[in-house]
C-alpha cells in the first residue's frame, strides 16, 4: 500500500490513515523507506483517563513539524464530548 501510495502521492497530498497503534508504527516506519513523513498524529481515546486505542495518522512527502494531538470520545460515562458530536454530527440525527 505504501508503495502505491508513493507512486500516486502528488508533491503537496498527504495520506491519512487509521491504524491501530501498532500496525500505524508500522505503516510510518514504511513510509519512510518510501520518502513518506509523518507530519501529523491524533490519537484517540476513550475518555481522559484511558490510553489511546487508535491512531489518526498523515502522512506527506515534506519534512515538517510533527502536529500531535489527542481526539477524546467521551466526556463522562455515555456522555460524548462536544468535539466528537460536531464530526458526527452530519450524520446522526441524534446531534
Amino acid at each position: 500500500m505504501v508503495k502505491k501510495v508513493e507512486e500516486l502521492l502528488s508533491d503537496v497530498g498527504s495520506f491519512w490513515f487509521v491504524l491501530p497503534i501498532k500496525q500505524a508504527e508500522f505503516l510510518v516506519a514504511k513510509g519512510e523507506d518510501y520518502g513518506l513523513f509523518l507530519q501529523k498524529v491524533i490519537k484517540l481515546r476513550s475518555d481522559v483517563t484511558k490510553p489511546e486505542f487508535r491512531r489518526i495518522v498523515c502522512l506527506g512527502r515534506n519534512k515538517s513539524a510533527l502536529l500531535e494531538e489527542d481526539f477524546i470520545i467521551y466526556e463522562s460515562e455515555k456522555k460524548y464530548t462536544i468535539a466528537y458530536e460536531a464530526l458526527l454530527k452530519d450524520f446522526f440525527l441524534a446531534y
